[in-house]
């Protein structure tokens, strides 16, 4: 069906806490039914710090919508894109961090890089607060 569609399928097996999740996208849990049709091209295993913190050990999420903004931030609207109203894009990225060089710059570097504060998750102001925002664009080429 995906292909006869035009689009690759995203498996997303979540549980809390991550050890309740037994298999992976290419598990026969989860491919036997469509295992001549699909073949897995990645798989990735993540994971969340109990506190929030993603890999560089600061709070991840904070600017996420959440009650009666989450559902305008999250579904596409019928105005929008009619053929896909109700549903969500996903946009997958890949990181390789260098946690040694990361890790060998003071806080107040790595907090003007990611625009927060690293011990109590407080935005910058200004200048301070370019970095990783300021490198970021989502307004095409």
């Amino acid at each position: 069906m995906a292909a006869a569609a035009g689009i690759d399928p995203l498996i997303d097996e979540t549980g809390d806490p991550p050890g309740q999740v037994e298999h992976g996208p290419s598990s026969y849990t989860t491919m036997s039914p469509v295992s001549k049709a699909v073949a897995v091209v990645d798989e990735v295993s993540g994971f969340r710090y109990f506190d929030s913190r993603d890999l560089l050990g600061f709070v991840h999420g904070t600017a996420n919508p959440t009650g009666a903004e989450l559902p305008g931030a999250s579904f596409i609207a019928e105005g929008d894109d009619p053929d896909f109203a109700g549903g969500s894009y996903v946009v997958v990225q890949k990181y390789v961090h260098d946690l040694a060089a990361w890790g060998a710059l003071d806080a107040a570097t790595q907090e003007a890089i990611i625009g927060r504060t690293k011990a109590d998750n407080i935005e910058l102001d200004g200048a301070a607060a370019a970095g990783v925002r300021g490198c970021v664009s989502t307004g095409g080429p």
